[in-house]
């Protein structure tokens, strides 16, 4: 897969999508690693994230979050920070739309869509899932059927002082399954409202701890348009 840097990315964030809350003109480009915790390939049109299986059964809010965020109700915790995965997304020409109020809101997201699949190592075999077939709908008793899922985009506020911090960099939530303000990628169904519904499906997720890697192609829904217009760009200081 053809690399975007870690510097790339900040290149392009200081070119008018500054995500991160802070000022990261401020801050030289780290050198990238040899290999990337995200990586995309904008003529493919897919980004793979590294990660690991961090809960294989209970209760789950969360398909993925990042490292230091809520991964005792997440089935993947991914590397790198949320705000580059936001990127990676503008990369590809997804738009962000909008979605929840607050946590739980019935609200159905708007945005551009995405298809998500899981990868893991296993017996000497390489395993490839949608993400769908790894959480099991209590309620229905049944594996979650197979969606798109959408690109909210998170959303900004602002602290004491009045300066705006994009919030899934604090939460590190990536790809919910109850709907979520401040997560980037939200559950498209109306199943979204309860926290109660999905669990880890014991029958096909891989154990604790397995290294995944999370790929991301866009789906085949617009629907940007439909979002209002939660999010600003804060200033480049």
């Amino acid at each position: 897969m053809k690399r975007i840097t870690i510097a790339s990315l900040i290149v392009f964030f200081l070119a008018g999508h500054a995500l991160a809350g802070e000022n990261i003109a401020a801050q030289p480009p780290p050198e990238a690693p040899a290999k990337d915790p995200i990586r995309i390939d904008r003529k493919k049109k897919v980004i793979e994230i590294d990660g690991k299986i961090c809960l294989d059964e209970g209760a789950l809010e969360l398909l993925a979050c990042t490292e230091g965020g809520k991964e005792y109700e997440s089935l993947i915790s991914l590397q790198g920070e949320p705000w580059k995965i936001h990127v990676a997304l503008l990369l590809l020409g997804l738009k962000p739309g909008g979605g929840a109020a607050s946590q739980g809101d019935a609200t159905l997201p708007t945005g551009d869509t995405v298809i998500i699949e899981v990868q893991w190592e296993q017996d000497g075999k390489t395993i490839r899932k949608r993400c769908e077939d790894l959480l099991f709908d209590s309620k229905q008793q049944k594996t979650m059927e197979h969606v798109e899922w959408v690109f909210v985009g998170s959303r900004f506020e602002k602290d004491e002082n009045g300066n705006e911090f994009y919030m899934a960099n604090r939460d590190k939530s990536v790809v919910t399954v109850f709907h979520d303000p401040y997560t980037i990628i939200d559950i498209p169904l109306e199943t979204g409202a309860d926290d109660t519904v999905y669990v880890a499906s014991k029958q096909h997720v891989p154990p604790k701890e397995t290294p995944i890697v999370l790929i991301i192609t866009p789906g085949t829904k617009k629907t940007a348009a439909e979002a209002p217009p939660k999010q600003k760009k804060p200033e480049k200081k």
